[in-house]
């Protein structure tokens, strides 16, 4: 016979077999058939106990969900307990026991984040979850039983995110933490690390909107320097770049610079609009000066003339003297640079030479043919939205090999050789394929070595036969494709390889229109804005000849094997058949933004460590103390500690090795000696810093937060004589 069951609250679920009592007839009628019966409430649970134990009829109290809940936690209250016993009703057999908080809300609101452990991305998965999350008062008390536990095994900085259990906290903590609120004011110093959800993306951009407003667009100073997502930036860039829209005698270059950053073109254009830049001073001599020239002063005007004022003839004849200056200017110093005059070190092959010397890492030269500096402010927009574990080391620029065409220029640039010998040297690294992403490839790599990848992007995409408007866009998508594939690079390869990335390209475009006018030189192939072969011209010593608005290159004093011809004005050359016509974008020729290129530098993970770390000891002056060191790493990598340096006073700087490793996002507690122990009066004027070194080997020495006890023999008591009476 099975045995009678007891449900003194009335919410055990009822057994297969059963028969549900709760009143005395009901349980007078059952009760000499003894069939097996549930019987439900306190006074007829006590009622039928003692029939049934007067009888000796096996029966057993049933722990209820209610009272299990209430004993696990004990914050429930009645109410509480009954609401999740509402919820849990068709699930309350399948809870596993002991119950567990994160189990019940596992099965409530099923979802990773229960069984996930405390860190930056989990911090930020919780506080998202809580922001949406129901509101009713009976979870409470279970939202902060699990937030305690968090709390309990988070990092410090990270507690402040598991202290919340409502919505309403929740999203006041984000905001703090994405910069709608005071940044300043939450503790964890890594940039939130989940994607940002669209409502409070618009949020932030109301918010941001006021700030403007009131501002005049100020506000966005102290916003760049906040460690918060980019795509963030870029929200906050496009409101005060409207605001400036409505307002623009309010624009100024420098802001007009800022916004440049975080704008795409077409938005950047719009504000170019309304700010005419000041017009280009002469070329300078040096070579270091013409680059700021170009982005100082040729680009931003070169780039509101193209957009705004191709038509005005003004505009355009400065342009074309800028770089006819430019051309002159080049064509003196190119030949120079090549037997080692000033302009030698700025040459995009000598400069991938010198990257082979110095390879004490992976270095990924990555190629994208036809990237002009325009086209590589939106691509590094696009690696700082995505790869965050790069770090911009120089975003600099380079000057290309003549002519300006990726027939002489790419060889030239992957074997650090002028074109004339690209066919004498191997290349500087291995030559990863172009229709391949080199993520595999690498994360197999040796330590060290070049590695270059050539990326058909994005002159294939200029090529193409479109609007002018439809290949901006094409450009854009085609470079944000580009940065993703930057993004599985980065993930790939082994976080211990020290990784470096170099993005430039062959050469540069002009920025405008080109029609076919010039007929290609006897004996010579056009290519756009360059032709080659025997000019048959008697070239004087400085090795070019101007004939018009054509200048001629004798081969072998530009490190050529063949003599070149290349406009100095907008003009192209008819096809190789005679065709005419009008090309966007075009390449090959001397001006300014042909012949200088993008030349950025990337470290993987070479931003300090996240660390947060705090020395404290005790000791006697001039005796033995300990120091106790707590360190916590809020990063994606392990961090070595190799040693600390500890100033005392006005003496030298004492090294201690420590050698411990913390892993990511992880706590580690370390002990060790100090002999002597400094004085009272040294003590209060102690700093430390710690040698730590992530697994790119970059070595970073990160300050602590120190605290030093010292007992002098002479203050320990305030009466030496106390205790000898």
């Amino acid at each position: 016979m099975d045995e009678m069951l007891l449900d003194r609250d009335g919410t055990a679920a009822l057994p297969v077999g059963y028969v549900s009592i709760e009143t005395e007839v009901e349980f007078l009628r059952a009760a000499t058939a003894l069939d097996p019966v549930l019987v439900r409430g306190a006074r007829l649970c006590d009622w039928a106990a003692a029939f049934f134990r007067g009888r000796q009829i096996a029966h057993r109290e049933l722990v209820s969900l209610t009272q299990e809940l209430k004993a696990f936690c004990l914050e429930l209250t009645e109410a509480d307990s009954l609401a999740l016993v509402h919820h849990l009703a068709d699930i309350a057999d399948t809870l596993e026991r002991p119950l567990l908080t994160k189990n019940i809300l596992q099965a409530l609101f099923p979802a990773p984040l229960w069984s996930g452990s405390p860190s930056v991305e989990h911090a930020a998965e919780w506080l998202l979850w809580l922001r949406q999350s129901p509101s009713d008062v009976y979870l409470q008390p279970l939202l902060a039983q699990q937030t305690q536990l968090w709390s309990r095994q988070a990092e410090l900085a990270e507690q402040a995110a598991y202290e919340v259990t409502t919505a309403e906290d929740a999203e006041r903590r984000l905001d703090d933490w994405l910069g709608i609120g005071a940044r300043a004011a939450f503790p964890i110093v890594a940039v939130f690390p989940l994607e940002v959800p669209a409502a409070v993306g618009e949020r932030a951009r109301r918010v941001w909107r006021r700030k403007t407003i009131e501002g005049h667009g100020q506000f966005f100073d102290e916003l760049v320097n906040l460690a918060i997502p980019f795509k963030l930036k870029q929200l906050a860039a496009r409101e005060v770049g409207q605001y400036y829209l409505d307002k623009p005698h309010e624009l100024t270059a420098a802001r007009l610079n800022q916004l440049a950053h975080y704008l795409g073109q077409g938005e950047h254009d719009q504000l170019r609009r309304l700010l005419a830049p000041d017009k280009p001073g002469p070329v300078p001599d040096a070579p270091a000066a013409v680059l700021r020239w170009f982005r100082e002063e040729y680009l931003p005007y070169r780039e509101w003339q193209r957009s705004h004022a191709p038509a005005e003839a003004q505009a355009q004849a400065l342009v074309l003297q800028s770089a006819r200056e430019f051309a002159d200017w080049y064509l003196v110093q190119y030949p120079q640079a090549l037997t080692g005059g000033s302009l030698a070190k700025w040459l995009s092959f000598n400069k991938a030479v010198e990257l082979s010397k110095q390879a004490r890492c992976v270095t990924l030269i990555i190629v994208l043919d036809g990237l002009h500096v325009a086209d590589a402010r939106l691509l590094l927009q696009g690696i700082r939205q995505h790869v965050t574990r790069l770090e911009v080391v120089s975003d600099g620029l380079a000057f290309a090999p003549l002519p300006t065409i990726t027939e002489f220029a790419k060889e030239s640039l992957m074997r650090g050789v002028p074109p004339g010998q690209i066919k004498a040297v191997e290349p500087i690294g291995e030559i990863l394929p172009e229709g391949k992403s080199p993520a595999a490839k690498l994360a197999a790599a040796p330590p060290q070595g070049i590695y270059i990848w050539r990326v058909l992007e994005p002159d294939r995409t200029y090529h193409h036969r479109n609007t002018v408007e439809n290949l901006r866009q094409d450009i854009e998508g085609r470079l944000e494709a580009e940065a993703r594939k930057i993004q599985q690079i980065v993930e790939t390869v082994p976080s211990d390889v020290t990784l470096q990335i170099v993005i430039t390209t062959d050469h540069g475009r002009m920025l405008g229109q080109s029609r076919r006018t010039l007929p290609v030189p006897d004996g010579m192939i056009g290519h756009g804005r360059a032709a080659w072969g025997a000019a048959h011209l008697p070239f004087p010593a400085e090795g070019y000849l101007v004939e018009g608005d054509v200048a001629f290159l004798y081969g072998e004093r530009y490190g050529l094997n063949t003599d070149v011809a290349i406009p100095l004005d907008e003009s192209s050359f008819l096809s190789n058949d005679g065709h005419t016509g009008i090309e966007d974008f075009p390449h090959g020729g001397l001006f300014p933004e042909e012949v200088i290129i993008p030349w950025m530098t990337l470290a993987r993970d070479n931003a300090p460590p996240a660390l947060e770390i705090t020395l404290i000891g005790h000791g006697r002056a001039r005796k033995a103390g300990t120091l106790r060191l707590k360190v916590m790493n809020l990063g994606d990598v392990a961090v070595e500690l190799r040693s600390l340096s500890l100033q005392v006073g006005k003496g030298s700087a004492r090294e201690i090795p420590i050698g411990i490793v913390v892993g990511q996002r992880s706590q580690v507690d370390w002990e060790g000696e100090l002999v002597p122990w400094p004085s009272a009066a040294d003590s209060q004027t102690a700093s430390v810093v710690i040698l730590c070194v992530p697994p790119n080997g970059v070595q970073f020495m990160v300050p602590a937060v120190v605290t030093l006890q010292s007992e002098d023999l002479y203050t320990a008591r305030d009466n030496i004589l106390e205790g000898l009476e």
